[in-house]
């Protein structure tokens, strides 16, 4: 993920921007109790690329401490066979 912050470094409220690519995998893959006793026995799920993209903020407490907040978004499409 490559972040763009904007306004200066010793900034207290330093917004920014993420792109990137995800790459989901899936393992352990099974069904629980309930699709057992319906009689569904295998389960895969195709591994998948997809973008990424993030919003946040950092806020400066003080020299040593910030609060972020962001909020993500992750294009996971698999099939499930």
């Amino acid at each position: 993920m490559a972040q763009w912050y904007f306004g200066d470094a010793s900034s207290k409220f330093r917004p920014y921007v993420g792109a990137g690519i995800n790459y989901t995998t899936f393992f352990d893959n099974g069904f629980n109790d309930h699709g057992k006793e319906a009689g569904l026995s295998d389960l895969s799920l195709k591994d998948s690329w997809g973008a990424a993209g993030q919003v946040g903020v950092d806020y400066l407490i003080n020299r040593d401490w910030l609060v972020n907040m962001s909020v993500w978004y992750m294009d996971i499409d698999t099939t499930a066979n």
